[in-house]
């Protein structure tokens, strides 16, 4: 579902592109999507010998990644170079205290009680 919903909410036009940044894992999938929803597939892997299964899988493009760099072929090829997508919110905040979240003070400067 992750790749399916990432493709579904781009928000790109029918007939658009999509470039996935590698086949293995859930990449395969995105690309499987992509081409089934009709947008112009871009596979982007490292290594020749993915490109055979790229296009099985329903690339219309294939990047090497070792060979070229991908950026700059997405935009040969007319592709926008940035994502349409915001970026995700920060895991963390963005500030994080170090100290002790009961006594405000760090690990190390924490005193025991005496006997």
């Amino acid at each position: 579902m992750t790749a399916f919903n990432a493709i579904r909410k781009a928000g790109i036009r029918a007939g658009g592109r999509v470039a996935v940044f590698g086949i293995g894992g859930l990449g395969h999938l995105a690309v499987q999507f992509a081409a089934a929803l009709g947008y112009e597939t871009v596979a982007i892997a490292r290594g020749g010998d993915r490109e055979q299964r790229a296009r099985d899988l329903g690339a219309h493009e294939y990047i090497d990644s070792a060979a070229q760099a991908p950026g700059a072929t997405l935009k040969e090829l007319g592709a926008p170079t940035s994502s349409s997508t915001p970026p995700p919110p920060p895991l963390l905040p963005t500030s994080c205290s170090r100290a002790s979240p009961h006594t405000g003070s760090s690990p190390s400067s924490a005193s025991t009680p005496g006997p």
